[in-house]
């Protein structure tokens, strides 16, 4: 009692008064509401209780159980619903909430079956707890049976979880059943299918129900609102629920959920300035709100500098912080900050979770040189103790990405005789590493194992192959292959559009573009880049032109630098150079290097020296050590018989210390890749292939004058 009293005197004067009064149960309701956290006063006014001789009773039970559930104290929850002596269903559905809340299925549905067993009849809290207890698609479904023979499957409090437990587990079909059979649909229904289809990237379906929950006139709330907007990828979309919002008093402390959100879809669309506002205004940030403001930092300095800040704060971070300040650093001098990130995550037990994994991996890909990449991430991947197929992904993605090409299929080998798991988007990075080297041998068995393994249907997979292909030099293999991808796989017709433009194919592009429209797909740049390509190899001016007419015109899209590059090149083939100039000062688009050089290089060939200076003026403001830039002016002025401007460049190279990259080539025959350098003499061969090289140009040379007199009409 002593203990009692000090406990009492430095909380809560009135406690002592009510048990002075024997008002025991008020005194023990009263211990949960006080401020910090007291469990062990309660600990000592509920001995106090049982020792005056009171019991439990169902209503003061459910109360202390509630309360303790809620604060994941479950040995104390379990304690007092065990001294209940006749715990009722009101009891029971306490403690199976509490460990719903807390992702505790087993205990979950051991409560559910005791109930049962003690004859109580659930109620709709019940078989909602019930619901919110299921972690995997088979126990949902189980769980709506019990719903459905109970009466309560078709109403909108149990729905509401039903469809959310099956949207979350990819389960879309028995989504939408459970929403089109339920009998009392209210704005929680609706808002959990536009959740349930945004989560599984059907956008279109989510945006459906949100506009018919206007229409219908459901009353919108920060739920709902929350959940339209996260499957939103259109900024101007999301500038309307941002305008609803703001109508609806969300903003500005109204809903800190709803201010989350929208600095989330800002920074998802790009409109990073944007999301900044949206955190600024938030007047007391959680860690959802530092989370999405590191993802709208502008580089991974700012991130590392806003995670120290949230992490002065005392906030506790999350996978999702983890994810987010990884994925922003990047460079060679963020490598040190990536390893205090990585740290951070050993500490706090990140490096379990699947995602943080891969962050980490591809973090270091993008901060270290090509090897250190490789070695660095390889350590992180030899690290996880239960490497799934996103660790293998975001492994192959980094060497790759760090040209790596030859180590990636290596290791891709490996991971088939370790057995681990592979599916589409692995054969479509392994398929990438094959085209990058063209290994075609080692492509075409890749390819015969994602066709045992029936992953050759997925359009990254069908779109890869043709690419390997067309890259490989085997348009035939890219022609068998595009005619089993699927029809409207954007992608595969680019790739065999571009694939018949590197190959000088032009007819066949233009043909299979006219195919394309028939079919009705809509071509985007990416075609239009293939079918300029197309155009600049053949020398076709009117037909490029009529393409970038059209791409404007009939499909609404707008030329990138690309598209300009390709018709500027096209131009300076056929010494059109004062159309191509024309064409750089009308771009609604700033020229880069890369257009001064192809100027430049046409110039160099059609010998106009005074447009030449201009472009090399040009490409030298922008790139003041282009080797390129002297080299092809140099041989400009060479051309022209400008020996003193030739001296001074030359002169101007050796001061900057510029020298040609010289040019090299491999080439894969079997198993082995043999390089080769302009002017090599190391190759073991060397002899014979000169000797061939030199035979091939004389028949080149014959096969011209042939043409030149009439007798040889073939094209080379």
């Amino acid at each position: 009692m002593k203990n009692l009293t000090l406990s009492l005197s430095r909380h809560e004067p009135s406690i002592q008064a009510l048990i002075t009064q024997n008002l025991h149960p008020q005194a023990l309701k009263t211990s949960l509401w006080l401020s910090p956290y007291s469990p062990l006063l309660t600990d000592q006014i509920y001995s106090h209780f049982i020792k005056s001789g009171h019991s439990l009773n169902p209503g003061l039970s459910t109360t202390l159980i509630s309360h303790f559930a809620k604060h994941a104290d479950f040995s104390r929850a379990l304690s007092f619903f065990l001294d209940t002596p006749k715990p009722d269903t009101i009891s029971f559905n306490s403690l199976i909430s509490g460990f719903a809340r807390f992702g505790k299925t087993a205990p979950v549905f051991e409560l559910f079956n005791e109930l049962r067993q003690l004859g109580l009849k659930p109620d709709v809290f019940t078989l909602s707890g019930l619901v919110k207890g299921c972690e995997r698609s088979e126990e949902n479904e189980i769980v709506h049976g019990v719903c459905l023979r109970s009466g309560f499957g078709n109403g909108a409090f149990v729905v509401s979880g039903l469809i959310e437990n099956y949207a979350k587990s990819g389960n879309l079909v028995s989504a939408d059943k459970c929403f089109r059979e339920c009998l009392d649909v209210d704005n929680v229904v609706l808002t959990a299918m536009i959740c349930g289809y945004f989560w599984n990237e059907e956008f279109d379906k989510g945006r459906e129900v949100f506009v018919k929950m206007r229409d219908l006139g459901f009353e919108l709330n920060e739920f709902s609102l929350t959940g339209v907007i996260s499957g939103l990828f259109d900024v101007k979309e999301g500038q309307q629920i941002h305008g609803i919002g703001l109508k609806m008093g969300y903003l500005y402390g109204g809903s800190i959920h709803f201010n989350n959100a929208l600095t989330s879809m800002y920074s998802r669309c790009g409109s990073k300035v944007e999301g900044v506002k949206m955190f600024d205004e938030i007047t007391d940030p959680d860690i959802v709100s530092w989370t999405e403001r590191i993802r709208a930092a502008f580089d991974g300095l700012e991130a590392f500098g806003l995670f120290k800040c949230l992490r002065r704060k005392g906030l506790r971070v999350n996978e999702y912080t983890m994810i987010n300040v990884l994925s922003a650093i990047a460079g060679e001098g963020m490598l040190c900050l990536g390893k205090q990130i990585q740290a951070v995550c050993l500490k706090e037990g990140f490096l379990k979770v699947v995602f943080v994994g891969n962050a980490l991996i591809c973090m270091y890909g993008k901060c270290g040189k090509m090897d250190d990449a490789s070695d660095e991430s390889r350590k992180v991947f030899s690290d996880i103790d239960k490497i799934s197929v996103m660790h293998l992904n975001a492994m192959l993605s980094t060497l790759v990405n760090a040209d790596c090409h030859a180590d990636s299929v290596d290791f891709f080998r490996n991971s088939l005789v370790s057995n681990l798991e592979v599916d589409s988007r692995t054969f479509s990075i392994i398929l990438k590493a094959c085209s990058a080297i063209t290994d075609l041998e080692q492509g075409r068995a890749i390819h015969s194992l994602a066709l045992k393994s029936g992953f050759n249907h997925y359009c990254f997979v069908e779109t890869a192959v043709i690419d390997l292909y067309c890259k490989c030099g085997s348009i035939g293999d890219a022609e068998k292959a595009f005619t089993y991808a699927s029809i409207d796989n954007l992608a595969a017709w680019n790739a065999m559009i571009t694939g018949y433009a590197q190959h000088g194919c032009y007819n066949e592009a233009f043909e299979l573009y006219d195919r394309m429209i028939e079919c009705r797909i809509e071509p985007d740049e990416i075609t239009y880049l293939g079918l300029l390509t197309s155009c600049c190899h053949a020398g076709l001016v009117q037909e490029a032109q009529s393409y970038m007419n059209s791409m404007v015109k009939c499909h609404c899209l707008i030329p990138h630098l690309e598209h300009y590059a390709c018709m500027i090149d096209l131009l300076g083939r056929v010494g059109l150079l004062e159309e191509a100039m024309k064409t750089i000062d009308q771009m609604p688009i700033k020229p880069d290097a890369r257009i001064w050089q192809i100027l430049l290089s046409a110039c160099s060939i059609h010998r106009n020296v005074d447009m030449g200076k201009v472009a090399a003026i040009k490409l030298l403001e922008l790139q003041p050590d282009n080797e390129s830039a002297y080299i092809l002016l140099s041989n400009l002025y060479a051309s022209a018989g400008m020996w003193n401007a030739v001296r001074k460049l030359r002169r101007e190279m050796k001061e900057k210390l510029l020298c040609k990259e010289p040019g090299s080539s491999w080439i894969q025959i079997r198993e082995s890749i043999h390089y080769f350098f302009a002017d090599d003499l190391l190759h073991p061969e060397h002899k014979e292939i000169f000797l061939g090289l030199t035979k091939l140009y004389e028949h080149m040379q014959a096969s011209k004058l042939m043409e030149h007199d009439g007798t040889f009409l073939g094209d080379l």
